[in-house]
């Protein structure tokens, strides 16, 4: 018998003992609640398929929804054209700063070409030296401080008059970053029609940051939170001093040593002109380059927080629909080590339904599959009448230790380290598969469904097992580790920064995080808004038992889903298998299309626009498991891999949407 045809015997056989225990299944109640590590099935699914250990592992896939064609087939459309220059900076090779490399690097971040221009070449500045190749004033200059030198300026009053005139003829906005007390005030002064004369040393011993709700266009997310830290040293900012507030938005404030606020971050825009650029001002601390340090430990430190985010936040604002951007904000809560019984552990369903409806998210419960015969049909009721509130996902299969551990560990005398017990690549795979069965005769014999989504018991496995898990056409893993185990974190400067990693077997890991309440400082909190900040859904878990969330009490997420959904623009609180479909980034071409990052195997993307448009779809895809086929809503659609990259292009009609799918045909050897 080949291994596809045991598969297929495994599957059968399942649903034949389901049919056994159906009935008691959904009657069924259990007077207490049976905790995931000690539960007791109704009738044991070894019972149906014999001994795990004995199931043969397949070499065909579990099997994957495949697309019914839905309307007229889209249209194939042409590849993208070139990417012309962005953004320029002004710069002094001589008196390079970690501004300007930084600058450059965040524009690469965003998706945008940052063209450099080296002041020393000219003895004066000209109009055409802030012209793009076409001809076209770049929308953005970062002006590098360093050229504003008190002791030997490489820019001129005349100089700047050319500047100027651009922002205030053709709506050119200019960033001057990172400014310090070393700077010409005649300069600084000329650059905001005198309302900012001077840059200052305050008193100031801590690092705190506040974010002003003046400018929600500009500061997105993080308006109004308020940073603290406690790390000790003093910061390395600098104050900008305003004589006249009228034209000057504050974006970004420290307060000094007395109490007062002073500002580091600022925009100012002729009040009486309003077809003029802008000019925004960063004192923040100057920072290590990103050629030297990797973004996520810089853009994660709240430490480090006035370093980057103002350059961020000036191109992202800028540049608008030409920086990468995810169409919509997500988040989700799980539940891990689930179980369909109420009580169940410190959980009340009936009461957390209620508390999601009146603060507004959504709970998945990633449920052992183990547990799929003890399901209670009055929570299956409540599941099957609350989609909107609640989903399932997968988690690991028995739920028991760290599932996917090691292949193989060392011999005892090689470490003095405890040792877990080994878990083959073979044990894995069978793990995989029997949770996964588990999984469908849940959803067949509850109609609840559940998303194709991995939560590893313990934590997360090694990579041959997720790009097992690609091969069966799983969605994603997540995940508190960005890193597989044993595995080797890249070197790439930006390296976890997009919405999920996918640098190992091209299989998608999203990042989620234990939230924790604290007054004084809440790293979890704002790690989820700098998530949203950076186009990443807000993943929150916890646990159902112990020192889990709802030990607390039931309404325990409350104020988080609260601090979430008063963020500045609108937080979507969907399943993860729905955020998983809808996880990408966009950014619109020089040419008017759009170009898109896909991270999981499924997208669904809408054309919100009154127009057809064109959109250029490209995915990490390293060939390392055959792609059985690719659909665009259910018919099949020309692609392209080359240099890890899968490609498309079609055109999707006025206000409707694609629906893209990839099918992987088998898994790993």
């Amino acid at each position: 018998m080949r291994r596809a045809e045991l598969l297929a015997a495994l599957v059968v056989g399942l649903l034949l003992g389901a049919l056994i225990v159906a009935a008691a299944l959904l009657q069924n109640k259990s007077p207490h609640p049976v905790s995931p590590r000690s539960a007791t099935p109704l009738q044991s699914v070894s019972a149906v398929i014999g001994s795990p250990t004995a199931t043969p592992i397949p070499s065909a896939v579990a099997p994957a929804v495949t697309p019914t064609p839905s309307g007229p087939p889209l249209l194939e459309a042409d590849p993208p054209g070139p990417d012309a220059p962005d953004v320029l900076l002004l710069f002094n090779p001589a008196r390079a700063s970690s501004f300007g490399t930084n600058f450059c690097r965040l524009a690469e971040f965003y998706g945008l070409v940052c063209a450099q221009f080296n002041v020393t070449q000219r003895d004066t500045l000209d109009a055409d030296d802030l012209l793009d190749p076409q001809g076209l004033p770049y929308p953005l200059i970062a002006l590098d401080a360093t050229l504003l030198d008190n002791r030997s300026p490489l820019l001129s009053s005349g100089d700047l008059e050319v500047l100027m005139e651009v922002v205030n003829q053709q709506g050119v906005s200019v960033l001057v970053g990172k400014l310090d007390d070393s700077q010409n005030a005649d300069l600084i002064s000329r650059l905001t029609a005198g309302a900012v004369v001077s840059v200052t040393r305050p008193e100031d011993t801590t690092k705190d940051w506040q974010v002003s709700r003046l400018a929600p266009e500009i500061t997105l997310e993080l308006t109004g939170q308020n940073i603290i830290t406690s790390q000790a040293a003093a910061p390395d900012t600098f104050a900008l001093n305003i004589v006249d507030p009228l034209p000057v938005t504050i974006l970004i404030s420290s307060t000094n040593n007395s109490g007062a606020s002073y500002p580091i971050f600022l925009r100012w825009q002729p009040f009486d002109q309003p077809a003029a650029g802008a000019v925004y001002l960063d004192s923040g601390e100057t920072g290590q380059s990103l050629d030297f340090i990797a973004l996520r430990e810089v853009y994660y430190s709240a430490a480090s927080f006035s370093q980057i985010i103002p350059t961020m936040l000036t191109l992202r604002h800028v540049m608008g629909e030409e920086t990468w951007h995810a169409p919509q904000d997500f988040a989700n809560l799980t539940i891990d080590e689930g179980a369909l019984l109420e009580p169940y552990q410190d959980l009340n369903y009936t009461a957390l339904l209620e508390l999601m409806r009146r603060n507004s998210y959504h709970t998945t419960l990633a449920l052992i599959p183990q547990n799929w015969q003890l399901s209670e049909s009055d929570v299956v009721a409540l599941f099957l009448t609350a989609p909107d509130y609640f989903s399932l996902a997968q988690y690991g299969n028995t739920g028991a230790g760290y599932e996917f551990y090691r292949y193989a560990t060392p011999a005892p005398d090689a470490t003095d380290v405890p040792l877990l017990p080994a878990r083959p690549f073979d044990d894995q795979q069978r793990s995989i598969l029997e949770g996964l069965a588990r999984m469908q005769l849940h959803e067949n014999l509850t109609r609840i469904p559940f998303d194709r989504i991995m939560i590893f018991p313990g934590g997360i496995s090694p990579v041959q097992t997720l790009e097992f898990l690609k091969a069966n056409n799983y969605l994603a893993t997540v995940n508190t580790q960005d890193l597989p185990l044993d595995a080797v974190r890249p070197a790439n400067w930006d390296y976890g920064m997009t919405p999920a990693i996918t640098d190992f077997a091209g299989f998608p890991n999203l990042i989620r995080r234990m939230p924790t309440e604290n007054q004084a400082y809440q790293p979890y909190v704002l790690a989820s808004i700098l998530d949203l900040l950076v186009d990443k859904p807000a993943l929150f878990y916890t646990y159902p038992y112990g020192s889990g969330l709802f030990s607390a009490g039931m309404d325990a997420f409350d104020s988080i889903a609260g601090k979430m959904n008063a963020l500045e623009g609108e937080v979507s609180w969907r399943s993860l298998g729905e955020i998983a479909r809808h996880l990408c980034r966009i950014k619109r071409d020089d040419d008017g299309t759009f170009s898109v990052q896909m991270y999981t195997r499924w997208l669904i993307l809408a054309n919100p626009d009154a127009t057809d448009t064109v959109f250029h779809i490209a995915k990490s895809e390293p060939l390392n498991v055959p792609i059985a086929r690719l659909t665009v809503n259910g018919y099949a659609f020309p692609y392209t891999i080359q240099d890890g990259s899968l490609t498309l292009n079609l055109i999707i009609p006025a206000q409707s949407s694609a629906e893209i799918i990839i099918e992987y045909s088998q898994p790993v050897e």
